[in-house]
């Protein structure tokens, strides 16, 4: 990522101060998400081979709530427009 800072620091990445001390980076192939009455889950995980045979590692499930999960719906249905955008500009 190009958003980098010194462990323990802060950073001010989508117009929040985070404190960004124990941030850990992961790089994921898969996504998932299911619902329940009151919470959003979303699971992220990598394919893997092992002895010949592939299967998915769960590196991390995040649970939200509802009002959470739709504000993240809604910031990235606009950054995804954007990247859209951009992509079918001519260069």
């Amino acid at each position: 990522m190009s958003d980098q800072a010194e462990p323990g620091s802060k950073a001010p990445w989508g117009g929040v101060q985070w404190d960004i001390g124990a941030m850990r980076t992961l790089a994921t192939d898969i996504a998932t998400v299911s619902t329940a009455t009151d919470e959003v889950v979303l699971n992220f995980g990598r394919v893997v081979t092992r002895d010949g045979a592939q299967g998915m590692d769960l590196l991390q499930r995040i649970g939200l709530r509802p009002l959470t999960a739709r504000h993240l719906h809604d910031m990235l249905s606009k950054l995804i427009a954007e990247a859209d955008a951009r992509a079918n500009q001519p260069r």
